[in-house]
């Protein structure tokens, strides 16, 4: 006997491994190379590659749902009652959140704090209620050219006041700047809006850099909208709980042509859009129940893959059967294709077969008891035929009948 190398074994291993592992096995009902149940080498092989995508389309749902990568929002404009964001929202924290400034430069100098007066105004039914605090700094120009810029911004740090101002439409904030300086002039200024914006990049509330906007002297409006963003992470969302934040996002500045010329060389008027209507963003993730889902029909698919290579297992079984048929033709190939082509294996091995070479040898059974039994009387009866001869008296055996005496007792 040949004995097997180490790959062969190795080799034999792994193909067993991958028949057993095979979905779609065919169940022939009868032993057959000492198993019940056929399959294939490369019916593993898929099966094996199947499963991995299986898995790792399973893995990379659940691990999209409890990332929060797959959400579901709406966007809607929405008219709310003061009483649902009061607890939100102030007139402080929109000024801190907007982070409006001004910025101010000048043609041929570095500018001073000393060379502007800047003014920040709350304002309540157009009439001023207090004056604000406002920080001024000098920051530096890298993009452009290299000079120093005058940054001048509310502060409202250390002002109690405004912070605990509710949001009303009737408030408006007024940013008012003028040069105090003699020696400058209007026309040699480069005046700059800045602020930061909010947006919603259909997955969460994301913030620009602050971004820059030239203006020419005169009167600006700059209209302030809302923006309600309501929040869960729970993806297996059995009582669905929302967090509420309140964002602000304002307009461009919009130059006021049609307005008496405000005394500033430069003025901006911040009011609230509509206070009452607002942008709200509802934003809900994937739920674990919609992954087990997809999940499902992932595996359906393995299912599917299933009944097609149990169709082949089943064709490969039957080819398999034919060749252990026609094995012991050796004459030609030729032959031994035609002898294949007359074996009919459905009809070979059926139940239908197997009902009739049960009635046949139930026949033959019968027909062998029969003649059992027949053999058994015939037996018998020469048995009796005997033992009668035995007991009679042999005449034949003597030589004269006379010589038979009858004794008395």
């Amino acid at each position: 006997m040949k004995r097997q190398s180490k790959k062969e074994k190795y080799l034999r291993v792994l193909n067993n491994f991958l028949r057993f592992i095979s979905i779609g096995k065919h169940n022939s009902g009868l032993y057959y190379k000492e198993k019940v149940f056929f399959s294939t080498f490369v019916g593993g092989i898929i099966t094996l590659v199947a499963a991995i995508i299986v898995l790792a389309l399973s893995i990379s749902t659940l691990i999209e749902i409890f990332s929060l990568e797959k959400i579901t929002y709406t966007v809607q404009n929405d008219t709310l009652n003061l009483p649902n964001f009061d607890s939100l929202t102030n007139v402080g924290k929109m000024i801190k959140e907007m982070q409006i400034s001004i910025l101010a430069t000048h043609i041929q100098r570095n500018l001073k704090c000393s060379d502007v007066a800047f003014s920040a105004d709350f304002h309540q039914y157009q009439k001023p209620v207090i004056s604000l605090n406002f920080d001024c700094g000098l920051v530096l120009d890298s993009k452009y050219s290299g000079r120093y810029f005058l940054e001048l911004q509310v502060n409202t740090k250390e002002q109690q006041y405004i912070s605990e101002q509710k949001l009303d439409s009737f408030q408006t904030i007024i940013l008012s700047l003028n040069l105090t300086n003699p020696d400058l002039k209007v026309d040699d200024m480069n005046i700059f809006f800045q602020s930061q914006y909010f947006y919603f990049d259909n997955k969460q509330i994301q913030k620009t850099d602050k971004s820059s906007m030239a203006l020419f002297q005169g009167s600006y409006q700059i209209k302030v909208n809302q923006l309600l963003y309501h929040y869960t992470n729970d993806v297996f969302q059995l009582s669905k709980h929302y967090i509420s934040e309140l964002y602000f996002f304002n307009d461009y500045p919009v130059q006021m042509v049609n307005q008496q010329r405000d005394k500033s060389d430069y003025s901006f008027y911040i009011q609230i859009d509509d206070l009452f209507v607002w942008q709200v963003v509802r934003v809900t993730p994937e739920s674990i129940f919609y992954g087990i889902a997809k999940i499902g029909g992932y595996i359906s698919f393995l299912s599917f893959i299933r009944i097609i290579i149990s169709i082949v297992h089943q064709k490969q079984f039957e080819k398999s059967l034919i060749l252990s048929f026609t094995k012991r033709d050796k004459q030609s190939d030729k032959k031994s294709d035609d002898y294949r082509r007359r074996i009919i294996v459905k009809e070979i091995f059926s139940y239908e077969k197997l009902k009739d070479i049960i009635e046949y040898y139930e026949t033959k059974i019968d027909l062998l008891k029969r003649k059992n039994q027949i053999l058994q009387e015939n037996k018998s009866s020469s048995l009796n035929d005997y033992e009668f001869d035995t007991k009679s008296p042999q005449l034949s055996s003597f030589e004269d009948a006379s010589q038979i005496h009858l004794i008395d007792p």
